[in-house]
């Protein structure tokens, strides 16, 4: 890992946790797990509620940033969402859900959210700085409807 590697892993790790918690409310919990990966818990929010805050959270870490005129590489952000009743009774089975979805963002192509019916690239869901978008705010009208009947 170059110097230039370790202050930009460094900067991730100091400025995710700030994006995550000043995008959720103070009720909800962001833990970090390891590594660049975290958990958010939410209650009483739907899908819907969820992937807007977490392409929010996109858009800020995905923003270009100058270290120090140091070349950084683009940040991804993929994320796994998993809710309750629909994954599960538990917290186990939810996590289990969210971290299978987590894995199958990264194959998928990574920089997108696997929920339990959509692989949705960040591109898809108006995330200004994903790969391919232009300049502009998150369209919510473009997140994916919930289908009462699947």
């Amino acid at each position: 890992m170059t110097a230039t590697d370790t202050t930009w892993a460094i900067w991730v790790l100091v400025n995710l946790p700030r994006a995550l918690r000043a995008r959720f409310r103070e009720v909800d919990a962001v833990f970090r797990l390891g590594g660049e990966e975290f958990l958010v818990l939410m209650s009483g929010a739907d899908e819907q509620s969820l992937l807007r805050r977490l392409a929010d959270v996109r858009r800020v870490v995905g923003r270009p940033v100058d270290l120090h005129k140091l070349d950084a590489p683009a940040i991804g952000f993929s994320a796994g969402v998993a809710t309750l009743p629909a994954d599960g009774p538990d917290f186990e089975s939810i996590y289990r859900a969210a971290d299978t979805r987590l894995l199958q963002a990264k194959s998928d192509g990574r920089d997108r959210v696997v929920t339990g019916r959509h692989s949705i690239p960040w591109i898809d869901l108006g995330v200004p700085g994903a790969p391919g978008a232009g300049s502009g705010a998150i369209c919510p009208n473009r997140l994916p409807e919930t289908d009462p009947e699947a």
